[in-house]
């Protein structure tokens, strides 16, 4: 099967998130508190930190185990996509629950929308190169 040039592109911007991921995990500094003032986390400061780097981690592994199903054409890259996705929403979630966020509202409304865009364009993507998703799942 030959690779379209969609797939090919987001291969390439999910390998470059991921690799920028990995990266901010390998600098991370692993056991110590989160870097946060104390009255803005839900939890204890080494818990918080360790919750957040796991979820990188699987974050992080998901965007770089999808890039390489779509540049090879894997039978399994949408299902690789939609983990991607979820790892994506996993991490937010767990993020926005762990560390209090004040500002507009609005501003939370543009990012989201953003997120999903670009989510919703590379599984246009993928729905185009691979069929229906109850093929895939």
């Amino acid at each position: 099967m030959e690779r379209p040039r969609g797939v090919s592109t987001l291969s390439l911007v999910l390998a470059l998130i991921g690799m920028s991921a990995f990266g901010g995990l390998t600098f991370a500094p692993w056991g110590q508190p989160l870097p946060v003032a104390p009255q803005l986390l839900r939890a204890d400061p080494h818990v918080a930190s360790w919750l957040i780097l796991l979820a990188g981690a699987f974050y992080s592994g998901a965007t770089l185990v999808a890039a390489f199903a779509l540049r090879r054409m894997r039978p399994w890259a949408p299902t690789a996509y939609i983990l991607f996705v979820c790892s994506i929403g996993l991490y937010l979630a767990l993020f926005m629950w762990l560390v209090r966020i004040f500002g507009p509202a609005w501003l939370g409304v543009i990012f989201f929308g953003l997120l999903a865009a670009g989510l919703y364009w590379g599984w246009t993507i993928v729905r185009k190169a691979f069929g229906s998703a109850n093929q895939t799942l």
